[in-house]
């Protein structure tokens, strides 16, 4: 075993004209020397690759939790994109384009998916912030504020209320009635409000005097124009307190309660008009 497994060798190294080298080898250090050789750049690597590795894990980390911003920024401006949409629809605007250059109505998508990187994502973001800001401020907020002031306008248009305000009784309802100066039955188209003569009578709401003026039926009357299709008359009045083409206020006192015309005591008649139609008051009144 000895021999077939030496613990050194002897290496003689002959010169010319000088005397031979001789070098006493060990087979355990040549190994360790051989294997240091190859260990030493494997651990090397080894260490630069699970760095490598790290680093790799911590961009990814990075990268994931940007790109997840960058998704919910786009998500947030998907949901700010609707909202617009229908704040214009709500607005009266006309369809346009989406800011991501779809049809907002008819956004038919397809095709073969691709892969957006981050940087792409919050490009796309911040080129759809002024858009929106643009559509928002520039074209939905003014039309949408025309469309409300359009909506108030025509709310107080509405009469509303009852034109005298103390001390009155209803003493006729709209619709079928008896007649009260015979035999039969008529149709009465508005409401009758007794109270003693004199006492004010109000505008249900704000408008332009069409009609201030005696007619036999009504006597001293007053038809005010409110717009939006909306008239109120007010007949059988003591006196009158405007004019034809005055402006009024709502609660503005026009005249007087009276039995002018064809009346069989004090009282008012009012009449509320829709689109020139007689309707009933008491949808009107609070």
């Amino acid at each position: 075993m000895g021999l077939l497994n030496p613990k050194q060798y002897t290496v003689l190294i002959a010169r010319t004209g000088k005397a031979p080298v001789t070098l006493l080898v060990r087979p355990r250090i040549i190994t360790l020397f051989a294997l240091a050789s190859i260990i030493t750049p494997l651990v090397f690597l080894g260490s630069r690759i699970h760095l490598l590795r790290q680093k790799n894990e911590a961009l990814a980390q990075e990268n994931y939790a940007l790109s997840e911003t960058a998704s919910e920024v786009i998500q947030e401006l998907k949901s700010l994109d609707s909202e617009i949409t229908t704040l214009r629809e709500r607005a009266g605007l006309s369809a346009q384009e989406s800011t991501d250059g779809g049809d907002a109505e008819t956004d038919s998508r397809g095709g073969v998916s691709v892969q957006v990187e981050t940087a792409e994502l919050l490009a796309i973001a911040k080129k759809r912030i002024p858009v929106l800001s643009s559509r928002l401020y520039g074209q939905v907020k003014p039309a949408l504020n025309e469309t409300l002031d359009e909506e108030a306008a025509r709310a107080a248009a509405r009469p509303k209320g009852v034109p005298v305000k103390r001390n009155f009784r209803m003493s006729s309802e709209f619709g079928l009635r008896r007649n009260p100066f015979g035999w039969g039955y008529e149709f009465h188209d508005g409401l009758d409000f007794t109270g003693a003569t004199g006492t004010p009578i109000h505008a249900t709401a704000p408008g332009v005097v069409e009609k201030a003026e005696y007619q036999g039926g009504y006597g001293y009357h007053i038809v005010i124009d409110h717009g939006y299709g909306y008239k109120t008359l007010y007949a059988h009045l003591s006196d009158m307190a405007v004019d034809k083409g005055d402006s009024i206020s709502k609660d503005q006192v026009i005249g007087g309660l009276g039995s002018t015309g064809r009346s069989t005591g004090p009282h008012l008649h009012y009449s509320v008009y829709r689109n020139g139609n007689s309707v009933d008051p008491a949808d009107y009144i609070d």
